[in-house]
Parts: C-alpha cells; sequence; structure tokens
C-alpha cells in the first residue's frame, strides 16, 4: 500500500503469538504523544475499566485518506489480522500485489480464496486504479463543471470587452481621426486603445479578486487542494483575464490605428 513506516517497525510473523501489538498513524501519534515516542507505550481501546486488553505500540506510520479526498483525517489504529478485536464482525480486505492488469488476476484471486475456504463471500474485486478513480468522482465532476463555468464567463467577459472597446472607438472617430491627422501615429492610437481595454480588465480583476477571496468559503467544497489564500490561483486567473481582454480589444485597436483621416472626416 506504500504507507511509510516513521518510526519502530512494521508486524512480523512472531507478532501473530505475542502480545497484543498495533500500529499507529501520525495523526494519532501527534495527537496523544506530542512531545514523546509512542513506540513502546501501550493503550486501551473501546474499554471502560483498566481490565480490558492492552495493545503495545509498535510504531508509527504515516497518514491516508481512507475515504475521500476531503475528509479530515483521523486517528487510525492497524492490528495484525490475528489480534485485529473486530475482525470477526466485520469484513475483511484482502489486497494483491501483481505485475500484470488487475482485471487478468480476479479469476485467479477469487479461486485461490475458494480453495483455502468455499464458503467464503468474494465480492467487489477492483483494480486499485479504479478504486482511486471512483474515490475521486465528485472532485473530477466538480473541477469539470467549474472549468466550463469558467469558460464561460471569460467567453462573455471577452464578447461584452471587445463590444465596449468597439463602442468606444465609433464613438470617437472623429477625435482619432483628428489626432491622426496632426501627427499621431498608428502605434499611439493602437496603444490607446489596447490602455483603455486594459484599465477596465484591470478594475474588473481587482473587484473579481476581492469577491473571489470571499466566496472561495462557499466554493471551497467544490475543489480540492485549492485554499482561500492560493495566490497563485489568483495570479493565473489575473493573467488569463489580462490575455483574454488584449485580445479583445486588438480588433478595435487596429481598426483605429488604420482609420484614413480624410475617410473619417468624411464620414463625420
Amino acid at each position: 500500500m506504500r504507507i511509510p513506516l516513521l518510526e519502530g517497525r512494521v508486524f512480523t510473523l512472531a507478532d501473530a503469538s505475542s502480545e497484543p501489538v498495533v500500529l499507529i498513524n501520525e495523526t494519532s501519534a501527534k495527537r496523544y504523544w506530542p512531545d514523546a515516542s509512542p513506540v513502546g507505550r501501550q493503550i486501551q481501546i473501546g474499554a471502560l475499566s483498566d481490565e480490558g486488553p492492552k495493545w503495545r505500540v509498535l510504531g508509527v506510520v504515516g497518514d491516508v485518506q481512507q475515504q475521500t479526498l476531503t475528509e479530515p483525517i483521523r486517528p487510525e489504529l492497524y492490528f495484525p489480522y490475528s489480534q485485529n478485536p473486530a475482525a470477526e464482525y466485520g469484513m475483511t480486505s484482502l489486497v494483491v500485489h501483481t505485475n500484470v492488469p488487475g482485471d487478468a488476476v480476479i479469476g485467479p484471486v477469487r479461486d485461490a480464496i475458494w480453495n483455502v475456504d468455499e464458503t467464503l463471500a468474494v465480492t467487489n474485486i477492483r483494480a486499485m486504479g479504479q478504486i482511486l478513480s471512483d474515490s475521486v468522482w465528485q472532485q473530477r465532476f466538480n473541477s469539470m463543471l467549474m472549468g466550463i463555468l469558467t469558460l464561460l464567463a471569460l467567453s462573455l467577459a471577452a464578447v461584452g470587452l471587445f463590444g465596449v472597446v468597439s463602442y468606444a472607438v465609433s464613438r470617437r472617430v472623429r477625435e482619432m481621426a483628428i489626432r491622426a491627422a496632426v501627427g499621431a501615429r498608428p502605434r499611439d492610437l493602437m496603444l490607446q486603445v489596447l490602455g483603455e481595454g486594459f484599465r477596465m480588465t484591470a478594475l474588473g480583476a481587482i473587484v473579481g479578486s476581492v469577491a473571489a477571496y470571499f466566496a472561495a468559503e462557499v466554493l471551497s467544497s467544490l475543489l480540492y487542494g485549492v485554499q482561500t489564500t492560493d495566490w497563485i490561483s489568483y495570479a493565473g486567473a489575473a493573467t488569463l483575464l489580462t490575455v483574454v481582454s488584449l485580445a479583445a480589444s486588438y480588433l478595435p485597436a487596429r481598426r483605429a490605428a488604420g482609420l484614413p483621416p480624410t475617410a473619417a472626416l468624411r464620414n463625420e
């Protein structure tokens, strides 16, 4: 399972007939022994008195997500199968490591189990890749949905900015024609229009960033691994919006730069 051993040792065959032993995860170690090593300590589980069995801690292993990627990690215990106090009350999961595709070993694994005890119910045999994929389907769907909404928002922003800048250029045709007639270069006119589009974008980015910061707590459940203070995400969104705005402003700016002064004044 590739769970790292952080301290102590793992189980061996000798532990099957030894005193009750247990491995704990890192969260358990930090919660119950924040300033000391838990290895060698004894713990009592689920008992209301000192008469219950005690397990000796053999080692500390790394934390893992047991159910979903978003749930908080809780204290966890790992028992040898022969000592597991809940083994007779619940189901047992068997993990088989193989160098061939998982689907190819489903039949042989089932047959091997039935060779030991043909009365055992063998169900829900899946490859680890499928288990991992099933565990993140909600996050994958949310990410895809947020991506589609983001693309729609960018498209609306680009169309809206293009319309606003185009309208502003059409309202100032005479002004730009006069400026061109008195010596303004096409490059200056283009930069002026692009600058106006950039200023509107900068204002929108500032307002949007503030709104996104306060809305992040509401949207945090839809995404995984994104914090409310993830400034890289804010910077990336602002950069992408700037690129889209410059692209949307380019056509009106090029139109303003290529405007013949005489034709513009004649149209006016």
